[in-house]
């Protein structure tokens, strides 16, 4: 018997680079996150099984895990938020399992286990 195989098809307006799903064999988008006014987290919403997650990252983590120097301009936040997605999707997938939720807060003992 043969399987199909299904590809994720993803409308024409969405211009992101895409991480692999540690739990489902999908692509993901890289969301355009939110940072905060005072700095210290970005936000941004994740979709996961049809419903949206909101997830915030604090800049402490980032900072501890990804590398960004501590005096980073918004423009470098955003280039190691995009560019430590693959790593991020995979934290929050294992915390929402453990503890489903439409609201994740990641911080840096949450990367630490990783």
């Amino acid at each position: 018997m043969r399987l199909a195989t299904y590809r994720l098809l993803t409308p024409a307006s969405f211009d992101f680079s895409y991480a692999t799903s540690p739990t489902l064999p999908i692509k993901v988008p890289v969301p355009e996150p939110q940072i905060s006014a005072d700095k210290s987290n970005l936000t941004f919403i994740l979709p996961r099984r049809g419903e949206p997650v909101t997830c915030i990252v604090s800049r402490a983590a980032l900072e501890a895990y990804f590398w960004l120097a501590p005096n980073a301009d918004d423009a470098r936040t955003l280039t190691v938020f995009r560019n430590g997605f693959g790593r991020i999707l995979a934290v929050a997938e294992r915390k929402l399992l453990a503890h489903p939720s439409t609201h994740l807060e990641l911080s840096a003992p949450d990367f630490a286990k990783s």
